[in-house]
């Protein structure tokens, strides 16, 4: 994020990344921004927080706009299919005016992360586009915590096990358990509720190395039925 308060017009700020993999190396980057104080967003971004998968929303935000010119919103483009938008004039005076802007997120979105930028086009021709960014999370039916299991580092024969957490919105049964080898050893849960934990199990290997394994775990929710977890764990001597 930036603070542009008490800026106008162009700036410009330089920002350093660094990676480590696969070497070490920094890389430069220019950040533009043109700050104008005559267009002022109330709220600053559409925000939705954190939905349910099949939930649908609608936010709302003021644009107004406060100079010398007759401004105008000619049209909002939208990327997202499972967004609707639609902004209507509220008012307009000598000098100023007033849209609001309604944005939709449909049942259809799918779980996962909602980030989106919206081009408002105005009749400015100095500046005709500005964009309002729509964020948002929507959650999947099912949550696993961790889905990539991490289970650390064992000496050769040693064994070694971790849980790891199935949370749903509604109760669920865990159908099946499938895919553990190479040493792993799963333990399907019981029963229909909310949450379960799938105890896993590394029952220990003679040889140094990476030991890996995706687990297929099968439930009866409608949606969301099937999901897996990763699991790994390092043998050294």
């Amino acid at each position: 994020s930036a603070n542009l308060t008490g800026f106008n017009d162009w700036k410009s700020a330089e920002i350093t990344v660094s990676f480590d993999q696969p070497a070490h190396t920094d890389v430069r980057l220019t950040l533009n921004s043109f700050i104008r104080q005559d267009i002022v967003l109330n709220p600053g971004a559409i925000q939705f927080g954190s939905l349910s998968r099949g939930q649908e929303m609608t936010k709302e935000l003021d644009i107004e706009y406060a100079g010398l010119t007759p401004w105008k919103i000619l049209s909002v483009t939208n990327p997202n299919p499972n967004i609707d938008v639609n902004f209507e004039e509220m008012y307009r005076r000598p000098g100023q005016a007033g849209y609001k802007l309604k944005v939709n997120l449909k049942s259809s979105a799918p779980a996962g992360t909602v980030k989106e930028a919206l081009i408002v086009e105005t009749n400015d021709p100095g500046v005709p586009q500005f964009q309002v960014i729509v964020s948002g999370q929507v959650q999947p039916d099912l949550i696993v915590t961790p889905s990539n299991l991490t289970m650390g580092t064992v000496k050769p024969g040693q064994s070694i096990s971790r849980q790891v957490l199935l949370r749903g919105r509604k109760p669920f049964q865990v159908i099946s358990v499938e895919g553990a080898d190479t040493g792993f050893e799963v333990e399907k849960p019981q029963g229909s509720q909310t949450f379960h934990k799938v105890l896993v199990r590394f029952a220990g290997s003679d040889e140094p190395g990476t030991r890996e394994c995706i687990i297929h775990v099968q439930t009866d929710l409608a949606d969301e039925s099937a999901t897996e977890i990763k699991a790994s764990v390092q043998v050294v001597r």
